[in-house]
């Protein structure tokens, strides 16, 4: 094995603890080696876990000749700055989805990074769920025929729980609410299955937090192929992943009703046209282990990320789209993916 990556970790909450504790199932290629978070308990646990230094100050990770990739687990209107820095400082950077809220600050990070020669990654984790490339190998396969629509629901209760102020229930932080959330990882599965969008057309509302925020959202998306599909996230209901894809010979879907693990596994089936179901069933991937390691991979110069910066940016085109069309009333948007198009 390759030396060990020595990646920060910034951001020690709770996600940036779960992006930590996967570096101990990387097999050694990344090391945790300092923590960065703004508030004083959580630093004080992220460094009775890990044993390293922690620290307040973003500046004290770029200037340690000690750190050689960052992990970022901050609010998303932090992502590009930081990134801006890191790449400027030489450090490496997975940063978690979305890239940006905007097309324009993605292209900000994204060049950034081409400038300073690092490797950019995106934290997309459930691009490397097993379902994910299940249902690759069908769509390419032509066993469903000519694809006719896609239906997908992601839903989880997350938002019911958040406190007022939380920065999730900021309109800056999350301009389309559960959209920005949970869509965006679908957006994610769409590009990589279907290919580039064309149009969106949205709706956001209100319906069941205590917080003032957008916990229902739904799009309309036309695929570059002419495909359509169907999107809803509610980030108030009972947890639903649901990703159906219709063709005129068979339809394949994957529900979940709970979070992926090693002891809840989705149901994968494949119906034909004579209405007979075939079961498969999903393996298990540590998804973000694996992520941890194709970046340090991708670092060593032995592949790529599983998702890079020029894929996240085009996940946050297709959202930046997504959220002006619900602004503006649900009037279909063009999905303008600037110089990423290709």
């Amino acid at each position: 094995m390759s030396e060990s990556i020595k990646t920060a970790f910034v951001g020690t909450g709770w996600w940036g603890t779960e992006l930590a504790e996967a570096a101990s199932r990387t097999g050694g290629q990344i090391t945790v080696v300092r923590g960065c978070g703004l508030d004083e308990p959580e630093r004080v646990a992220f460094n009775n876990r890990f044993g390293c230094a922690v620290t307040a100050d973003f500046t004290e990770i770029l200037s340690d000749p000690a750190v050689e990739a960052i992990v970022l687990a901050t609010p998303h209107l932090m992502h590009v700055g930081q990134i801006v820095a890191a790449a400027a400082a030489g450090k490496h950077v997975l940063v978690e989805k979305p890239l940006s809220t905007t097309l324009l600050d993605a292209l900000v990070a994204v060049e950034a990074a081409s400038a300073g020669s690092i490797v950019l990654a995106v934290g997309h984790n459930r691009r490397l769920l097993a379902q994910v490339a299940m249902l690759k190998q069908i769509v390419d396969s032509d066993a469903l025929g000519r694809l006719l629509h896609v239906e997908a629901h992601f839903s989880t209760a997350e938002a019911s729980a958040l406190p007022p102020g939380h920065w999730r229930t900021s309109a800056d932080q999350c301009p389309g609410g559960a959209m920005t959330v949970l869509g965006v990882h679908v957006i994610d599965w769409f590009h990589h299955l279907f290919g580039t969008v064309d149009t969106v057309s949205a709706q956001f509302a209100h319906r069941g937090t205590a917080v003032p925020m957008d916990d229902v959202a739904t799009a309309q998306l036309t695929f570059a192929s002419g495909l359509s599909a169907s999107l809803i996230c509610l980030y108030s209901a009972p947890y639903t992943n649901r990703f159906v894809v219709h063709g005129t010979q068979a339809t394949v879907a994957v529900v979940g009703t709970k979070p992926d693990s090693p002891s809840d596994r989705p149901r994968f089936s494949l119906t034909n046209r004579l209405g007979e179901v075939e079961d498969r069933p999903i393996p298990f991937i540590d998804t973000l282990a694996l992520q941890l390691e194709r970046f340090a991979k991708a670092i060593r110069g032995a592949g790529a990320p599983a998702v890079c910066g020029v894929q996240g940016a085009r996940n946050v085109a297709v959202l930046d789209a997504i959220v002006q069309s619900a602004g503006n009333k649900g009037r279909t948007q063009r999905v303008d993916y600037g110089p990423l198009h290709q």
